[in-house]
């Protein structure tokens, strides 16, 4: 309960509070009714959520807030996503608000800025990171409120992944080098996003196994996507013997050297991989593909095959089971209509049939589905 009695030595009752938002935690003790409790209590939470209506007005500017901010961000968040931030403060926020002082930039004002920016999805990151920096200012005392609560944001419609099918993926590999199709198939065997396979080094790479615990993405050899130090990616003996094959023809190098190294023997970038793929979709006649889509199609195959739910999880490097039930839902789908008609035809005769014995029905109706609601006579 948010607010609670106890007792104290003395044996008299006093009354406390519980007050939580997000990520702060507060306890209040000592109220002599609960009337006084309750109402600290609803004090405090709008204080948590809005800031501090009576706080001391701060001069400080977005700027100045804004770099407190990337410096308080910078050990909590990769790399890939500091550098997200900044990019939406330099190219956005900054040269629009950047000398304002943060308590005088209104709800009204950032909402006719972001409904001028070119797309939803760009509107609503320069939204986050305005909020972000606001929930910072508060919970230091510097803002007295979070104007970003007032301001809405857009709905984006989510994009179908691409599943790609057999005929496609040869067509394509078709139109591609050994060196490139080789990492092509490795992708869509595997599902490694594209910055794990470009870190990739010969070391990680054993007969039944690969390990993943590097990526390379925005210039910068960085650790997975979720945080995970390393996983093992299953592979089977075909690719194996790909990869063997690929690694002689790179004359053997040593453990340390890539996998997939550009020609100078430095890091490929994503859009490296991303421009292979669509020129050869493009000859291919097979349409744009991403190179994440390598990775959906890799675990629709999964999903299709029947596949542990948990071994998918473990392939694709998902910290949380259910990232992994929520992207792939669609695939789900026609898995869940052969479930019923399976349960139907083989599990619910006998499992209803069980509900009630022969004996206790009537001649006509025995070994017929008894319903749930059914009493006995």
């Amino acid at each position: 309960m948010p607010v609670d009695s106890y007792t104290r030595k003395d044996g008299s009752t006093r009354w406390l509070a519980r007050v939580n938002h997000k990520y702060e935690r507060h306890v209040k003790k000592g109220f002599a009714t609960e009337e006084e409790a309750w109402e600290y209590y609803w004090r405090k939470k709008r204080e948590m959520m809005v800031g501090d209506p009576g706080a001391k007005p701060s001069d400080i500017t977005m700027a100045e807030m804004a770099e407190r901010w990337i410096e308080f961000k910078r050990p909590r968040v990769k790399y890939s996503t500091l550098s997200d931030y900044k990019n939406q403060l330099d190219l956005r926020i900054l040269p629009k608000f950047g000398k304002r002082k943060v308590n005088t930039i209104t709800p009204m004002e950032i909402q006719k800025y972001l409904d001028s920016l070119p797309s939803p999805r760009l509107a609503n990151k320069t939204r986050f990171v305005f909020g972000s920096i606001y929930k910072l200012a508060i919970r230091w005392r510097l803002a007295q409120m979070d104007p970003t609560r007032a301001v809405a944001g857009f709905k984006i419609e989510k994009k179908e992944a691409r599943v790609l099918n057999m005929d496609e993926l040869r067509k394509i590999l078709y139109h591609l080098d050994d060196r490139w199709a080789t990492q092509i198939i490795l992708s869509v065997a595997t599902g490694m996003r594209a910055g794990e396979a470009n870190a990739l080094t010969w070391g990680d790479v054993a007969p039944t196994f690969i390990v993943v615990n590097k990526s390379f993405r925005q210039g910068r050899l960085d650790s997975p996507k979720t945080f995970k130090s390393k996983r093992q990616v299953a592979i089977s003996p075909a690719i194996w013997e790909m990869l063997k094959r690929h690694k002689e023809a790179q004359g053997n190098p040593p453990d340390n050297a890539l996998v997939f190294p550009k020609e100078n023997g430095g890091y490929l970038e994503s859009w490296h991989v991303y421009t292979q793929l669509n020129r050869a979709a493009e000859k291919a006649g097979v349409g744009k593909v991403r190179v994440h889509d390598l990775r959906h199609t890799y675990t629709t195959w999964m999903v299709e095959g029947r596949r542990d739910l948990k071994l998918i999880q473990d392939q694709l490097g998902h910290a949380d089971i259910s990232t992994t039930m929520d992207i792939y839902t669609h695939v789900m789908e026609g898995t869940r209509k052969e479930y019923r008609e399976w349960f139907d035809t083989h599990i619910a005769p006998n499992l209803l049939r069980g509900i009630l014995s022969d004996e206790l029905l009537p001649e006509e109706e025995q070994g017929k589905i008894v319903p749930l609601h059914k009493k006995r006579k």
